[in-house]
């Protein structure tokens, strides 16, 4: 697990953008075109045929992931994802060792059986109390407060469907496909080309690498 975000101070923010987005684009330019995949996976917000795709691997459990949904994506989300440009897709992988992190992936693969606007809250919920429930174990009071308690009665119900466990084990083996080592790891497409990113990336910088892309 990487956590790049805790590194990246506001004084040096400015620095961190002149080197990461010449990175971005530099590799996005000389990556090859390859085929479209249609993998296992949450869409998030837009769709595959937005102008930018984003591939995220993530882990509950993890700090840097809980700052990049929470501060990266959120903002992608509600500024391009809800205009179609940007598509972004999450694909659960719990590092070894994790076990609460493998816990709030079954929660929130329930909670996608609800509806996005249920997937999204539960996710924030989950994210946002991170500390809590890792040092308590008490998952399930951070996504019964995430919705109506008729729907948490619901979830609790999908949480029985051995499915869920099926449709986890497909994102694990796609990210395992990917040989993705560490997480947060998202893989961005744009303009018949992909790219790899490892660890957090600020929004700014991220918005400016996608404005290269959608107005």
């Amino acid at each position: 697990m990487r956590f790049l975000g805790s590194r990246i101070a506001i004084r040096s923010f400015f620095k961190t953008r002149r080197i990461l987005l010449p990175a971005l684009l530099l590799i996005l330019a000389a990556a090859p075109i390859l085929p479209a995949q249609d993998p296992a996976g949450r869409i998030l917000g837009g769709s595959r045929n937005s102008p930018v795709r984003i591939d995220v691997f993530s882990d509950f459990q993890c700090a840097a992931c809980r700052e990049l949904f929470l501060n990266t994506i959120k903002p992608i989300l509600k500024e391009y994802s809800a205009r179609d440009k940007v598509c972004v897709i999450y694909h659960e992988y719990p590092v070894a060792g994790h076990k609460l992190g493998l816990a709030a992936a079954r929660y929130v693969e329930a909670a996608h059986r609800l509806g996005l606007p249920r997937l999204l809250a539960v996710m924030e919920s989950v994210f946002l109390d991170q500390a809590a429930w890792a040092r308590t174990g008490n998952l399930e009071a951070s996504v019964a407060k995430a919705m109506p308690p008729a729907d948490f009665s619901r979830l609790k119900q999908i949480m029985q469907d051995p499915r869920i466990g099926a449709e986890l084990n497909r994102h694990i083996q796609y990210a395992l496909q990917q040989k993705i080592q560490a997480t947060p790891t998202f893989i961005i497409r744009a303009a018949g080309k992909e790219e790899r990113v490892d660890g957090y990336v600020p929004y700014p910088v991220m918005k400016h690498f996608i404005g290269r892309y959608v107005k």
